[in-house]
């Protein structure tokens, strides 16, 4: 198995060279066919999760990434608990590295979650005081995101904080008990205050189908999110966790445009997120399977491709070979992503292509951010 330092030193020599077992360039798509360019000629956006360890950094998935992406989900790179390990120490390696990749392919990093129910540091307190948790919290976000601000263009400020049965709405945390809903507020400044051009973004699961427990959440959500800008928050973007499950009954594409009506009516603008589809209730049969893979997508996209609070989407990764997802009864590995363990393009990755194409063109300034670079567009 490579060490970490070899996995690292792949991200980096995947950059400027090509690197043993890449294809040559030759063989790779343009890159004005990948998801990206698509995405981009309307004016959206595609990306994917790109981690640290195997099988993230193995050199020919690596240069898919440029051909298909305008962004890179940095996932754990930058979460609390990797970059703060502890409260004196700051850890971005991974994230540097994936900063580096990305900038040598002029592709940009979605960053964060900053403040989520997960992923916190063992060594965060479970009750601090108000003034100490305003103080760690600021300082923490404030840190991460002016060391990555060259190269980022979102933020989730917020992640999987949501809890439609709490008192407040929100989930536990050392945070949210010791500040409540300003914990939000707290974050969005920060990160305005850190980096004015990133995207601020709060992303939450389970909101994409429409069963009973998805809309009640989505209301919910719906209510914080307009009270955290009632409260002058700089909070501009809500995130759809997109863990799709092949066989049931797919997202409903005009629930989801009333959900980005109601998004846009409070000034803000929605993307996906975490894009993959679980396949175990599926055939055996690749086959069936892809095409029933696809339906999920094809029913998410309908519903959000032709708003004007869309921007974009991001897959949790490029390749199957990437997916963390349980294995098939059968013993089949997954399918649930854009391109196959040999990288070629599956079905999903032809909905997506199809999806983009049919999009309708967004004019410069709407959205009022650049969704690859997270600028203002130019006039």
């Amino acid at each position: 198995m490579p060490t970490r330092r070899a996995l690292l030193a792949a991200l980096a020599g995947a950059a400027t060279a090509r690197p043993a077992g890449a294809a040559p360039a030759a063989s790779l798509p343009p890159r004005a066919t990948g998801l990206h360019a698509r995405a981009q000629r309307k004016g959206l956006f595609f990306g994917a999760g790109l981690g640290i360890g195997p099988p993230h950094a193995e050199a020919d998935l690596l240069t898919r990434f440029p051909a298909e992406c305008g962004l890179i989900a940095a996932d754990a790179a930058t979460a609390w608990a990797q970059i703060q390990p502890r409260p004196e120490q700051y850890a971005f390696e991974h994230a540097d590295m994936l900063a580096a990749f990305a900038g040598r392919h002029s592709l940009r990093l979605h960053g964060g979650p900053l403040l989520s129910r997960r992923a916190l540091p063992a060594w965060i307190e479970p009750a601090p005081s108000p003034t100490h948790a305003e103080r760690l919290l600021t300082g923490h976000i404030e840190r991460v995101v002016r060391h990555l601000r060259r190269h980022t263009a979102h933020w989730e400020i917020i992640a999987d904080l949501l809890d439609p049965t709490a008192p407040l709405g929100l989930a536990a945390t050392p945070f949210t008990r010791a500040l409540g809903a300003r914990a939000i507020d707290i974050a969005c400044h920060a990160c305005a205050a850190a980096d004015p051009h990133a995207l601020r973004v709060w992303t939450e699961p389970g909101l994409v189908y429409a069963d009973p427990d998805a809309l009640r959440a989505r209301a919910s959500l719906l209510r914080l999110a307009a009270a955290t800008r009632d409260r002058g928050a700089p909070l501009q973007a809500i995130g759809l966790q997109a863990r799709l499950t092949g066989g049931r009954t797919p997202p409903d594409a005009a629930s989801l445009d009333r959900f980005c009506d109601a998004a846009g009516a409070l000034g803000l603008k929605v993307m996906i997120t975490g894009l993959e589809v679980d396949d175990r209730a599926l055939p055996a049969d690749r086959p069936s399977r892809d095409a029933g893979v696809a339906v999920q997508a094809e029913a998410l996209m309908a519903g959000l491709i032709g708003h004007p609070s869309f921007l974009g989407l991001l897959a949790a990764g490029l390749s199957d070979r990437q997916s963390g997802l349980g294995g098939r009864a059968d013993g089949e590995p997954q399918r649930p992503l854009p391109l196959d363990r040999e990288l070629r393009r599956k079905r999903l990755w032809l909905t997506l292509a199809e999806a983009f194409d049919s999009a309708p063109f967004r004019k410069p300034g709407a959205p009022p951010l650049d969704p690859a670079k997270g600028e203002p567009l130019e006039p």
